[in-house]
């Protein structure tokens, strides 16, 4: 993804074109609450919100429900 050209959006939880990603958006998703990420689905082993961030949080990443919340009031801000 990395080498399209693609960054990984974390109100989107996706990798999507550089372009397409409202960086002062997301910017403002990231710094609107300390997310806590995890490797597992039972939240037992933690990972670094950079690492998630950066695209390197494994094949799955999972957060709190407050994450879901937040995602779709952004979600609605990038209309």
């Amino acid at each position: 993804a990395r080498a399209r050209g693609c960054i990984f959006d974390p109100i989107q939880t996706g990798w999507m074109p550089g372009p397409c990603v409202d960086m002062e958006l997301t910017n403002e998703f990231i710094a609107s609450h300390e997310w806590k990420w995890f490797n597992d689905e039972a939240l037992t082993k933690p990972n670094t919100q950079e690492a998630v961030l950066r695209g390197y949080g494994g094949a799955d990443a999972y957060t709190i429900d407050d994450y879901h919340f937040r995602h779709c009031e952004y979600t609605l801000k990038q209309l």
